[in-house]
């Protein structure tokens, strides 16, 4: 099926149910993994390449609803508490060592990126990376 096929559908979808006002934002996330992929992460840097593409075009199919995407990097969220605490030490450890900012995100730090792509109504069709410098690293 054509992805065409699917968005004209959604688009009209989200104005006929007003779900995004025109002039509105929708906002994917991403993730670093599309830069720089992991050892056993290349399925999802494919479909992390397909949403950035995909943030492009809906982005001109959706008009005037502005569609953009956040790709944080490595975050200091509830997700790292699942690691082991030794491994997620070494995890920070390493992490902080390479990043130009010496040390990973806070959730509060991305919510930032979030709210510019929601306030700056002249932005759409971008990807805005936050990520301490991690794919420059």
């Amino acid at each position: 099926m054509r992805f065409a096929k699917l968005t004209k559908p959604s688009g009209q979808h989200i104005y006929n149910k007003k779900l995004v006002n025109p002039g509105g934002s929708i906002i994917l996330t991403i993730g670093t993994p599309l830069h720089r992929p992991y050892p056993g992460y290349g399925l999802m840097s494919g479909i992390l390449g397909a949403l950035e593409g995909s943030t492009r075009g809906l982005a001109f199919d959706l008009k005037p609803i502005r569609v953009n995407t956040i790709s944080p990097g490595l975050v200091d969220t509830e997700l790292l508490d699942g690691f082991l605490p030794e491994a997620k030490a070494e995890l920070l450890d390493s992490f902080n060592k390479k990043l130009p900012l010496g040390r990973i995100g806070t959730p509060e730090e991305v919510a930032e990126a979030y709210i510019f792509a929601m306030k700056c109504t002249y932005l759409t069709g971008q990807v805005i990376t936050v990520d301490g410098g991690q794919l420059i690293a």
